[in-house]
C-alpha cells in the first residue's frame, strides 16, 4: 500500500512551548489557550474545580484530524474516583464526567476540523465533594499539559468516526 506523509505545524499560542511538528497530511493546525496548556491542582481541597479553555484551528489548506491528550500527567489521589473531568465544545460535542486517569490519556481522538474552522473546548477538573470521609485525599496533587496531537486513525487507516468518539459526535452535531 501506498502512504504519503507531510507534516503538520502546530502553533501554540499564549503558551511559552515550541511548535510541534506532526505527520499528517500538509496541514497547519494553530491552538490557542487561555494562559497555558497546564492544568493542575496542588493541595487540593473537596468542590474545587479547574476550568481550561482552548481553542483549535485549522490555518492549512484542507481538513485536519487531532487528538485531545493529558500528558505528563500526575495523580497522586488516594481515592481516584473522586477527581473527574468533562469535555465540550461550543457545538454541542461532550465528554461526560470521566475519573481522572493516572496515566497520560486520550481524553478525545479522531477530531476532523475542516480548512479554516475553529473549535474551542472547556476542559473541566473537579475534586467532587461527598458525604463520605474524603481526608485521605486532601492536599493532594494533579497536574497536567492539554496537549493537542495528530490523530493516529488518520495515518494508521482506522475508522475515523468510530460510533463514540467525540469525533463522530462533533460531525454528527453539524
Amino acid at each position: 500500500s501506498l502512504s504519503t506523509y507531510a507534516y503538520v505545524t502546530i502553533k501554540l499560542v499564549g503558551d511559552n512551548e515550541s511548535s510541534i511538528n506532526m505527520s499528517v497530511y500538509d496541514k497547519e493546525i494553530e491552538v490557542t489557550f487561555i494562559d497555558t496548556s497546564n492544568v493542575s491542582m496542588v493541595n487540593a481541597y473537596t468542590g474545587q474545580k479547574l476550568i481550561k479553555t482552548f481553542t483549535i484551528k485549522n490555518t492549512g489548506k484542507g481538513i485536519a484530524y487531532y487528538d485531545i491528550k493529558l500528558d505528563s500527567l500526575v495523580n497522586d489521589f488516594a481515592n481516584k474516583n473522586d477527581l473527574v473531568y468533562t469535555l465540550s465544545s461550543k457545538n454541542g460535542a461532550y465528554v461526560s464526567e470521566t475519573v481522572v486517569p493516572s496515566i497520560d490519556t486520550v481524553v478525545a481522538s479522531n477530531i476532523k476540523i475542516d480548512k479554516g474552522d475553529s473549535h474551542e473546548y472547556e476542559l473541566v477538573v473537579t475534586f467532587l465533594k461527598t458525604d463520605e470521609d474524603q481526608s485521605n485525599n486532601m492536599n493532594r496533587t494533579f497536574s497536567s499539559k492539554v496537549k493537542i496531537e495528530s490523530s493516529k486513525g488518520i495515518n494508521s487507516g482506522e475508522e475515523i468516526y468510530k460510533e463514540g468518539t467525540l469525533g463522530r459526535t462533533i460531525t454528527d452535531n453539524l
